[in-house]
């Protein structure tokens, strides 16, 4: 009988470790589940605001955020909240259409962490939010109100994909940039956007 028990206890021991997310719960190793914990442990702190348009309507306001955490001091979020429902095809047509822009022939090199993003990303509807927080020593996490959805380890895909708002040479919207970044300097490396 305790042969038993002990095979059981390991089994749900494994079952348990084996339902256990890709990285360690550690905020060393993986921002935390939530996105209110992530603002807590990182305590961000907002460094710009703007709304999006198109033609005179309101798409998203986005928000951008940098961390005052001494640990991770070049870690930064950016949220989205949405004002119209999107499907999950809009927003990612859009989005591949400014990182073609954006980095060109090198979007080969950053296909397979698109893709995965790209499957994650959900339709939206009017208050939703996503929120992208990125460590440059560490991963881009997507969050889908408030919950922690994705984590990949590729800066090259982070930085290119912030760059849809940040980048010096072709933000999706200067003044939405301008707004974002308030007359701040661009935190992450110079080559955010850039080549």
């Amino acid at each position: 009988m305790k042969r038993i028990s002990h095979t059981i206890r390991a089994i749900l021991t494994l079952a348990v470790i084996g339902a256990a997310p890709v990285f360690a719960q550690s905020p060393q190793e993986a921002p935390p589940a939530s996105l209110e914990q992530a603002k807590d442990y990182f305590r961000f702190s907002a460094m710009g605001e703007g709304l999006a348009r198109y033609i005179g309507i309101r798409l998203y306001t986005a928000r951008l955020y940098q961390s005052q955490n001494p640990e991770y001091p070049d870690a930064v979020m950016l949220q989205l909240v949405y004002h119209r429902n999107f499907k999950a095809s809009q927003i990612i047509r859009a989005s591949d259409k400014r990182l073609k822009r954006l980095v060109g022939k090198r979007l080969p090199e950053i296909r397979e962490s698109y893709d995965r993003w790209n499957t994650a990303m959900q339709s939206v509807r009017k208050g939703d939010q996503y929120a992208i927080l990125w460590r440059p020593d560490g991963p881009v996490s997507m969050y889908f109100n408030g919950e922690r959805v994705l984590d990949l380890r590729d800066s090259a895909f982070a930085q290119a994909y912030l760059g849809i708002w940040l980048s010096r040479e072709d933000p999706i919207d200067d003044d939405l940039r301008r707004e974002l970044l308030a007359d701040n300097p661009w935190p992450l490396p110079a080559t955010v956007g850039s080549e």
